[in-house]
């Protein structure tokens, strides 16, 4: 049913909605009386304190009350899929509070919205307009579920993802289609740069990062390495942006833009392994 139908939780919105248009930019209140809006919570129970009367010190400690650490929105649609009416996971608004950021409980949240989609057999979860911290967190947690159960594992660093790899991905997690391609460039770097520190060190370029993510040049080995990654991202990339780099009449200048493209991903790829 709608928010409104449940008094102390409608009221609880109000109070998250206020706190989120001081933090998500372009804030748009939900409608409450809306019934396809759901509404998700962490709450952090901090550690347990004593009692505070002397005469309570043989008594059982106190528990601390729970704080409110995150909040989601989330909206259900449907959509049609192979003659049929699918759920669709909608994440529209996420709100982890100042005094318990950095924490895990972003990852947490966003592990709890995917059970959800499963336990309601949701065709897809998706996210609306993530700022670059929440997209962050949403790498990290869907490369650690990958990771967790065994899935997009590529056979080599520059082999394409084969369909079966992809919609076994989209069965057990209902992420989208950019974020199963996102996930398995990932671990494709990932398998590229352990090849790469493999090489014997005159065969590397020094100083340079793995698949020529800096833009430097690579030694012979390392390139014929580097290089089926590379244009397996590239080719991704051109599909991505089709209408962008169209619009670019110069060929090199074109051209000059997809590597851009490619090596700003490549970067953002690099530096999300390192945290992991």
């Amino acid at each position: 049913g709608a928010l409104t139908s449940f008094p102390a939780l409608a009221s609880l919105n109000q109070r998250l909605q206020s706190l989120m248009c001081f933090e998500i930019d372009a804030h748009s209140p939900i409608d409450p009386a809306e019934e396809r809006w759901r509404v998700f919570t962490v709450w952090d129970k901090g550690p347990p304190r004593p009692a505070k009367r002397k005469a309570e010190a043989d008594a059982p400690s106190g528990a601390t009350p729970p704080e409110l650490a995150a909040a989601a929105t989330v909206f259900l649609f449907q959509r049609w899929v192979e003659g049929r009416p699918r759920l669709v996971v909608k994440v529209c608004q996420v709100l982890v509070l100042p005094p318990h950021r950095r924490r895990g409980h972003a990852s947490s949240l966003l592990r709890c919205l995917c059970a959800y989609a499963l336990q309601h057999d949701a065709i897809e979860l998706t996210v609306e307009d993530p700022s670059p911290a929440f997209r962050l967190v949403r790498d990290l947690v869907d490369l650690d579920m990958c990771r967790e159960r065994n899935l997009l594992i590529p056979t080599t660093a520059g082999a394409p993802m084969g369909e079966q790899a992809r919609q076994e991905a989209r069965q057990a997690l209902r992420i989208t289609d950019e974020q199963i391609a996102r996930c398995y460039e990932m671990r494709c770097l990932e398998m590229l740069m352990a090849e790469l520190g493999a090489l014997p060190e005159n065969e590397t370029a020094p100083a340079s990062p793995p698949g020529g993510i800096s833009g430097a040049p690579l030694s012979e080995a390392a390139e014929a390495l580097a290089r089926p990654f590379r244009l397996n991202v590239k080719r991704r990339l051109n599909r991505k942006y089709e209408e962008t780099l169209k619009a670019i009449d110069e060929p090199a200048a074109r051209k000059a833009e997809l590597e851009a493209l490619y090596q700003a991903l490549a970067d953002e790829y690099r530096l999300l392994l390192e945290r992991r």
